[in-house]
């Protein structure tokens, strides 16, 4: 898996609300949805936040109560699927 950058944040051209346990993200330049569940959608507001990547592997761990290891290749994974998708940028310092 490629590295990912040290942290990301939302694009500005995605909006998000959560319904229930899901969060609906709408990418308004191309008019489409994508549906998050809970940990998805725990992970976008962690993005949200510009934590590390690192930092949120380990909140999503401690709140989900799952070893790091497993949930560090899981938390990549989404993170680079947001990426493909330009749902998530890397944050400007």
């Amino acid at each position: 898996m490629a590295e990912l950058p040290g942290r990301l944040q939302p694009c500005k051209h995605v909006l998000a609300t959560v319904a229930g346990d899901q969060t609906v993200l709408l990418d308004v330049e191309a008019g489409e949805y994508y549906t998050l569940n809970r940990v998805g959608g725990r992970i976008w507001t962690l993005l949200g936040d510009r934590l590390p990547v690192a930092a949120i592997v380990e909140q999503i761990a401690a709140e989900f109560d799952a070893p790091v290891e497993r949930i560090d290749a899981d938390v990549r994974e989404h993170i680079t699927n947001l990426l493909s998708m330009s749902l998530v940028e890397p944050v400007a310092d």
